[in-house]
Formats: C-alpha cells, structure tokens, sequence
C-alpha cells in the first residue's frame, strides 16, 4: 500500500472509533512499520475523543544504561505516537519541536501505557502533549509543537528538498 494509502482511506469513512487500531504511517516506518525488521513494532489505538493510547515493551535492542530503555527510543516512540494524533484528526503535520521529560527510568522488558493529544490549534500550529506508565507510575511526560502541511509534503520529501543521490 502507498504512503498513508490506509490513512487516506480512513479519512473517506470518518476516521477510527475508539478501540479501533490504526494503520502505520508507512509499511517501512522506523517505529510503526510492519515491514521495517529493525523497527520498534507499536501498535497505536483510537482513544476517546482524539486521543490514542499504545502499549510497548522496549527490549533489549533498544537498551541504553542496564535495563533501561535509550531515551532516543522512548523519545522515538513519543513523536510518532503524535503523528497518530495527527491522523486522529486528519491534518497532516510535522515535527516543529518536541521535549520530552524523562520522570523515571523506562525498564526494559516492562509494559509502558502510553497516551498522547491535542492541547491546542491555532492556525497551523498544533500543541500536543504525552505521557508514558509502567505499574501505575508515570515515567515520561512529553509535549510537541506540530505544523501543518500539504498531504504532498509527506509523499516525497527528497524530491522536493533535492536530496536525490
């Protein structure tokens, strides 16, 4: 399937109701997609209202110190749990800037609850926050700024900065 073939074809049904899975941004995302052998393998669901929720489990391969998760990865998984905010309410936006407060820890190996939404819009600013649990205990808070674009932009950025080889 193209990229965001499933997310458009969502969009002509109404979007997902909660509960519902959504599609990854691309078979070969780093983080969502199915195809990418080398990637972090979350599954993001529709939560009430525009919210989305996802569980994961770092391993091993995404270690940092002993036992704990890198913070690239967490960081990694928080972005694209934003862009499935995003796709939630069908704008089609990219990463202006994005903090993340690593609170605790992230173990490895340890089921983290994540959820993430939309603080605010103005114009084509987009204000989303996140936050991550393992055991009932928030270990990760995140807020990202988010700019609208031109479904175009998302289809082939190298073509259009000139980064062909």
């Amino acid at each position: 399937m193209a990229l965001g073939q499933a997310i458009r074809d969502a969009f002509e049904k109404g979007g997902w109701a909660a509960g519902e899975r959504l599609p990854p941004h691309a078979p070969w995302c780093f983080v969502c997609g199915e195809e990418n052998p080398s990637g972090l393998g979350l599954q993001v669901f529709a939560a009430d209202g525009h919210a989305v929720q996802a569980t994961q489990q770092f391993d091993a391969s995404h270690g940092g110190a002993p036992g704990v998760a890198h913070g690239g990865a967490v960081a990694a998984v928080l972005d694209d749990l934003f862009g499935f905010v995003l796709v939630r309410i069908m704008v089609p936006a990219v990463t202006r800037d994005l903090h993340v407060t690593y609170r605790l820890p992230t173990r490895l190996d340890v089921d983290t609850h994540l959820t993430a939404s939309l603080v605010e819009r103005r114009g084509r600013d987009l204000h989303l926050e996140a936050s991550a649990s393992q055991g009932g205990r928030q270990i990760v808070t995140a807020t990202a700024h988010f700019v609208e674009v031109d479904f175009a932009h998302l289809s082939d950025p190298s073509a259009r900065f000139g980064l062909q080889d």
